[in-house]
């Protein structure tokens, strides 16, 4: 027997799976299960099979961590490998099946269903996941089963290209497959009680079928006679042959003496059973598509004829089965979502203590957003992908990862129901722009996006950025990674939200290719939220500290209301104050204390008496004074003046601050 090489069984995985979306997410969880473990193609403890049908697993030391599967009569389902410890901190767990992985496992399968496959995404169950799965590759137990690796599964995770190449072969074979009607005469045969205890059986082919029926064409079953019906649905598994039928193999055939006992035959697979609701003559002859065709009319002689392509899903869709191979399920959504009112790139910028950060927030609530900081030392490699090195059992090798930007896109394409950006770019213009209209947003939050070189962690991809450039849109581009040589493009219904310091860094000095593809709110100090706190007019007291920054400085550098929020008595002014404000001061004015004194009311003109006073002259150097300190009065001598922060406020004695040291801040002293 001449075995099938490895591209040949997952040819027939893939066309038995017969359902393009289903295989393409198991192949996106496929790159990033190669990702977690980080084990090169090879690795001793992997074991990726296509050998059985319908069937595709991903194995660490033998333990199934993924699979998909396709039964007979339903549809395309996941198993991913978790520890029974988490089951219970799923949300859905009522929801799928649980199927222990071997009997004193600590792990188990959570089966999904594609119609579900919206859980797979499902943060908990993820992290899960991928904890098992760096737990499997370090285990000393070894799975049940001896497996031998297909190093091409492995491939066709990796590369895109391969994987949608085999994509096509698969496609050619499905399109090339024919379509059969067997017909099984009740006078002669028991067909309903084969149904009812076999899957797999023999059937007679015509001397003009045998030369072209081939493994893989798919057949309908018609029992003619008074109760005439199709029964069921299924798949040839070889090639016709001579066959010599004998009385102990034939235990449903009526009458053995009429049957020759020599004949051409193929061994056909029942997929799917219709004995509970089998599709009537009369349903059929008054479909439009199958009424003429003679074998439901009078099938006498006719032993299997050929049916086309229409024909058969014309009869499959009069069982209600379309759905469970044919038909590619809509995503999970059926209206169209509303469009966020705001700008898909957007930049809050302001003061420190505006609520910048705090107006994300909300984003964050339902899941739907991804949250990151940037700092100066931030790069493209971290924000997109780039090569990191990791330690996997005492072994030091280098990887492509992906950043969060990347995976802030691939989570929205996963929103229009695609698994990868291979497989939304892969898709129509047509159908992708509908889709990812249709899908709900997802948000990627940058915090501080001013604080890390924002071209060069961009890249390449800021032109991406544009409306118009973005997956679904009228001009939409992509292009590829330089790393992974992977295609990449922003989907539309990504929004990105960041927030800027005016205080650390001006917009005017921001890339110009940044600010010509982002829109810019301004949030400025809101004193107005701000109320009285045992006579002191917090409202009053922000709005004149700001008013003074914005001549003395600018109003970049103006306090935010968050400063002041929160404050129920004067000893919580005062420890905003010492802790806060006074330091932001002497940040902004480079420790020139005259103006600090100017800002908080401090300067002998204003009028403060001197213990009221926030900021105290500590000493004046005169001439005597100096000469005391020199034994000279130095050439270079200015005049000189140091101060120091209130010693009752620096020492926390706040009782002995009084409240007139903050009302003469915006009060003129009488």
């Amino acid at each position: 027997m001449v075995l099938d090489s490895p591209q040949q069984l997952l040819l027939n995985r893939i066309s038995e799976i017969g359902h393009p979306e289903a295989i393409r997410r198991f192949f996106g969880l496929l790159k990033e299960l190669i990702d977690i473990v980080n084990l090169p193609n090879g690795d001793a403890r992997l074991a990726f099979v296509a050998d059985k049908e319908r069937t595709i697993t991903a194995n660490i030391n033998f333990f199934t961590a993924l699979r998909i599967f396709k039964p007979h009569s339903s549809e395309v389902e996941y198993s991913l490998v978790i520890k029974k410890d988490c089951l219970e901190s799923l949300p859905f767990v009522d929801e799928v099946e649980v199927v222990p992985l071997t009997e004193k496992s600590d792990y188990v399968l959570v089966v999904i269903g594609h119609s579900n496959g919206h859980l797979i995404n499902n943060p908990i169950l993820h992290r899960c996941w991928a904890d098992s799965l760096v737990d499997l590759t370090v285990t000393s137990k070894r799975g049940p089963h001896a497996l031998r690796h297909d190093s091409l599964v492995y491939q066709a995770a990796e590369n895109d290209g391969l994987r949608e190449e085999l994509f096509n072969q698969s496609m050619r074979k499905t399109n090339a497959r024919r379509y059969w009607l067997l017909h099984a005469n009740p006078d002669l045969y028991d067909i309903t009680a084969e149904l009812t205890s076999a899957t797999v059986s023999e059937f007679k082919v015509s001397i003009g079928s045998k030369d072209r029926i081939t493994p893989g064409d798919k057949f309908t079953l018609w029992r003619s006679g008074s109760n005439a019906a199709v029964l069921a649905f299924g798949e040839v598994k070889d090639k016709p042959s001579v066959r010599v039928r004998t009385k102990d193999d034939e235990q449903f055939v009526k009458n053995f003496d009429r049957l020759k006992r020599e004949r051409w035959a193929v061994t056909v697979e029942y997929q799917d059973k219709l004995l509970e609701a089998p599709v009537s003559r009369d349903s059929i002859l008054h479909h439009p598509v199958l009424k003429n065709l003679r074998v439901f009319q009078n099938p006498q002689g006719v032993t299997n004829t050929e049916l086309t392509h229409e024909q058969y899903h014309a009869l499959r869709e009069l069982a209600n089965l379309n759905g469970h191979y044919v038909d590619e399920p809509e995503a999970d959504y059926t209206t169209q979502p509303p469009t966020p009112d705001q700008p898909r790139n957007l930049i809050l910028y302001g003061p420190p203590g505006t609520g910048k950060t705090f107006a994300l927030q909300p984003y964050l609530h339902d899941g739907k957003a991804s949250l990151i900081t940037f700092h100066p030392s931030y790069s493209y490699e971290e924000f997109v992908e780039g090569i990191r090195p990791e330690v996997v059992g005492h072994q030091v090798s280098y990887r492509v990862r992906k950043g969060l930007f990347y995976k802030a896109c691939l989570t929205a394409v996963q929103q229009a129901g695609y698994a990868t950006l291979a497989d939304c770019l892969n898709d129509s213009a047509d159908n992708r722009r509908r889709r990812l209209q249709q899908a709900p947003p997802h948000y990627l939050l940058i915090d501080e996006v001013n604080r890390a070189n924002v071209a060069s962690v961009f890249g390449d991809l800021i032109t991406l950025l544009e409306d118009n450039k973005r997956l679904g849109a009228d001009h939409e581009l992509w292009l590829m990674l330089p790393y992974s040589q992977e295609r990449f493009g922003v989907p539309a219904n990504l929004f990105v939200i960041g927030t800027m310091n005016t205080a650390d860094r001006s917009i005017a000095l921001l890339d110009i290719a940044l600010r010509r593809r982002f829109c810019f709110r301004e949030i400025l100090p809101d004193p107005a939220v701000l109320g009285t706190v045992e006579s002191i007019d917090l409202a009053a007291l922000l709005q004149t500290i700001n008013d003074r920054i914005e001549y003395l400085l600018d109003r970049d550098h103006q306090l935010g209301h968050a400063y002041l929020t929160g404050i129920e008595t004067v000893a919580d002014l005062c420890g905003a104050f010492r802790n806060r404000i006074i330091p932001l001061l002497q940040e902004y004015f480079f420790n020139d204390w005259a103006k600090i004194q100017l800002v908080l009311g401090d300067n002998p003109a204003w009028g403060k008496a001197p213990e009221q006073r926030l900021i105290w002259v500590k000493k004046k150097y005169t001439p005597s004074l100096i000469s005391s300190l020199f034994g000279e009065v130095p050439d270079m001598a200015d005049d000189v003046v140091t101060y120091e922060v209130n010693p009752h406020l620096l020492r926390g004695e706040y009782e002995q601050i009084p409240n007139e040291a903050f009302i003469h801040i915006y009060q003129k002293p009488a």
